[in-house]
Formats: structure tokens, C-alpha cells, sequence
């Protein structure tokens, strides 16, 4: 079998880039896609300088949630907000404090990070990985009457 120049360039290639992609990919290997469900509606959120509004109304999730926390993340806004009862949310930047990339997994009750696999519970507290902080608890209140959770990001 003749292998030509282009092949043989091509091949040494993939030999030293592949191990390096195989290693890149163990941090993150147990970090799946989350749930299309994980994400909040883009209707659902309006965003003024860093205050976020959130219509709880229009998120199916938060009605579906009776008894247990649910966790849903509005990346356009980079905020999760944590469903803990009827009118009780809390609300956490989704900037991983390791390297600053979007957590956006959620396998109940944690949070995952996609990058480097860091792991924070829904109250935020940092339960493994590289990061060195949990996540940043937001000031957030909640108003019955419209459903509607105001929630300020902190300048950073």
C-alpha cells in the first residue's frame, strides 16, 4: 500500500493531537448535555443593565415543580434560578468561579459546570472540582401578585 505525503502528514497529525483531545475530554466526560428543560425560556426573561426580571409564569418547569427544588438556567441572562417552594426562589450567577465559562448542567441537586467539571449544590456551595469558590448568590425578591422575581446581578 503507497501512502502519499498528504497522508502520511496527516497521519502523524492525528497522533500527536489525538491523545491531547482524549485528555481534554476526561474532565468532562461525565458532563452530559443538560436537558433541554434545564434552560429557562428567552420570553420568560427581560434583562436592564444587571437587573434580570424573570415571569415565573412562563417558565413550565417552576409550575411543574411541587414538592422538590428545581434548578433552571437562563444563560442569555447568565443566572440560575433555584425553584425551593411555592414562592421561595433563590438566585445564582451562572459564572463558574474557576474560569469564568456559563454552568449550564443541572443533574438534581447539582450544578454542572461543562469546562472542568466543577460542582456546586442548588444553594451554590462548591461541592468538587477546580474551582475555588461556590457560585455568587444573587439579590433576588419575589412578587406573588405578578409572578415576576427581580433579581440583581452584581457588576463584575
Amino acid at each position: 500500500m503507497c501512502i502519499h505525503r498528504r497522508q502520511l502528514l496527516l497521519l502523524g497529525a492525528t497522533a500527536i493531537v489525538a491523545p491531547g483531545l482524549v485528555a481534554c475530554g476526561r474532565a468532562t466526560d461525565s458532563v452530559t448535555a443538560p436537558p433541554a428543560s434545564s434552560f429557562g425560556p428567552d420570553d420568560a426573561v427581560t434583562v436592564t443593565g444587571n437587573t434580570v426580571d424573570v415571569d415565573v409564569s412562563r417558565v413550565p418547569a417552576f409550575a411543574a415543580a411541587t414538592t422538590s427544588e428545581v434548578a433552571i438556567v437562563f444563560l442569555g441572562a447568565q443566572v440560575i434560578v433555584v425553584k425551593r417552594g411555592a414562592a421561595d426562589f433563590r438566585a445564582l450567577s451562572n459564572v463558574c468561579p474557576h474560569s469564568g465559562c456559563g454552568v449550564s448542567g443541572v443533574r438534581p441537586p447539582r450544578l454542572v459546570c461543562p469546562c472542568h467539571g466543577s460542582e456546586f449544590v442548588f444553594t451554590g456551595r462548591r461541592l468538587e472540582g477546580p474551582a475555588p469558590t461556590g457560585l455568587q448568590v444573587l439579590p433576588a425578591t419575589y412578587d406573588a401578585a405578578t409572578q415576576r422575581l427581580r433579581i440583581q446581578r452584581l457588576p463584575g
